[in-house]
């Protein structure tokens, strides 16, 4: 999916300035949190990792994004997207986005991570809003019927219409969608369309989907604005399109189709961490608890893989460095006070790592044991070429590195 530049979203009566490398995304099963603030719908599963939903106005909307901000991914929604962004176009509000404080000391277990939705389970869905809109494209305007925007996305690939039937510019696969639509002349539509020409209308930035008779139509626009009451000639679409000359287009628009339910897949929640440059991954199963960031207190004439103490739950655990114990740089040199993941076990040991990356839940079919005995049980492998294999780690073997030296 292209990324959006210089791009706004409408949400409510306002316009907000969308962050680079934003791109369209289907909307999202959401699940709703205590205590959540202003503007965040709940959270939602984004490539397997719980993110948090924007919603500007106040209700969800046809356009769903996916965005980068400064305290990590999260999912923006609204009415429609306009690229450039318009005048005035406010910043997003990023407070429900915002890193949490530092929870206090807890001996509770990790908590598990959101579930996609059952197979076949609807999620929610906000009403509608029956609203006048008005598509632009290079100073051309023309009104659109009540409820037929479907949704607002980058202008795709165009493949010929076959037959090439007038009004017809071709067919393009609908991201978010689980079909194509049929990409229509405005010319053909408005006589009083100025001409565009071909540039023009091949260098529109955006196409708004419209859904009408069940079938989906798309014009090219640069963006889509909400207008007070219905405008004069907001039925002209749904006129040109059921008249004779129409015939050939109707044949060719491909019937909407709803995104088929992803069919569940059996997976394990891992717990993902970083040791200096190395990420690695645990079974959430043997992660006991999460340790706030402190520094280790000293134990004199330690010796060996110790470095130090910190007190959890009652209990005084050793601390083994992370970076250490995987062959990379030590992590408590570089951070004297380090997340610590306190490791299950008959032999509490709290590890030191650089940074602790969240919780994951990853396919079975992709994760792929090693037969060997070590510090590391399997190689998690990603979905896309461009990332790494992810070591999986026994708790145990980490542990014993500490246990060796005590006997």
């Amino acid at each position: 999916m292209a990324a959006m530049s210089e791009a706004a979203l409408r949400a409510g009566e306002g316009w907000y300035r969308l962050p680079p490398g934003t791109v369209p995304v289907a909307p999202a099963a959401l699940r709703p949190v205590p205590g959540m603030p202003e503007g965040m719908l709940g959270l939602a599963l984004r490539q397997g990792v719980a993110v948090p939903v924007l919603a500007p106005g106040g209700l969800s909307g046809p356009v769903w994004l996916a965005c980068d901000g400064p305290a990590g991914p999260f999912l923006v929604t609204g009415d429609a997207v306009a690229a450039p962004a318009p005048p005035g176009a406010l910043p997003l509000p990023m407070r429900a986005t915002a890193p949490r404080p530092a929870a206090p000391h807890t001996s509770s277990p990790v908590p598990p991570p959101i579930q996609p939705p059952a197979a076949g389970a609807p999620g929610p869905i906000a009403p509608r809003r029956e609203e006048a809109l008005l598509l632009h494209l290079a100073g051309w305007r023309f009104p659109l019927p009540a409820g037929a925007l479907l949704r607002v996305v980058p202008l795709p690939p165009l493949a010929p219409p076959p037959g090439r039937p007038p009004g017809a510019l071709g067919l393009g696969m609908v991201a978010g969608e689980a079909g194509a639509a049929l990409l229509l002349d405005p010319a053909w539509l408005d006589p009083a369309c100025p001409d565009l020409g071909a540039p023009t209308l091949a260098g529109a930035p955006l196409m708004a989907v419209l859904l009408l008779g069940g079938r989906c139509y798309a014009l090219p626009c640069d963006h889509v604005t909400p207008v007070p009451s219905l405008p004069e000639g907001a039925a002209r679409l749904g006129e040109r399109l059921a008249g004779p000359e129409a015939a050939p287009l109707r044949a060719l628009a491909p019937p909407h189709r709803l995104m088929p339910p992803l069919a569940p897949r059996p997976g394990r929640d891992l717990l993902l961490a970083r040791a200096g440059t190395l990420a690695f991954a645990l079974p959430v199963e043997e992660v006991g608890a999460l340790v706030a960031p402190q520094a280790p207190a000293a134990v004199p004439k330690a010796g060996g893989r110790l470095r130090g103490v910190v007190a959890h739950g009652g209990d005084v655990l050793p601390v083994l460095d992370g970076g250490e114990a995987m062959g990379e740089a030590s992590v408590l040199a570089a951070h004297p006070a380090p997340p610590l993941l306190r490791l299950g076990g008959a032999w509490p040991v709290a590890l030191a790592v650089s940074a602790v990356l969240g919780l994951r839940r990853w396919p079975l079919a992709d994760i792929h044991p090693l037969e060997v005995p070590g510090l590391v049980a399997a190689l998690a492998l990603p979905g896309v070429a461009s990332e790494r294999p992810l070591p999986v780690c026994r708790a145990e073997a980490l542990a014993a590195l500490l246990a060796g030296e005590a006997r």
